[in-house]
């Protein structure tokens, strides 16, 4: 048995199954995550503009908040 010499063996590249796309998958998810939760966390301080605006009282203008909550809380 002969081995090829060292200069005609060339390492192959490994390519992931996705095509490389994965790591712009994770960065988008990170992204839209962070932005949700800003968006809930944010809430209380839109609460009182969504009582002014609507001329309702707290408790009827509560769901939307509730409904905020609700959605990030089934996307985690």
């Amino acid at each position: 048995m002969t081995s090829k010499p060292e200069a005609e063996i060339q390492p192959v590249e490994a390519e992931g199954p996705d095509g490389g796309w994965g790591w712009i998958l994770v960065g988008g998810f990170f992204v839209c995550s962070i932005l949700v939760y800003g968006v809930v966390l944010s809430m209380g301080i839109f609460f009182v503009e969504f009582v002014q605006y609507f001329e309702e009282s707290a408790q009827a203008v509560s769901w939307i908040t509730s409904t905020g909550l609700a959605a990030f809380n089934i996307q985690q």
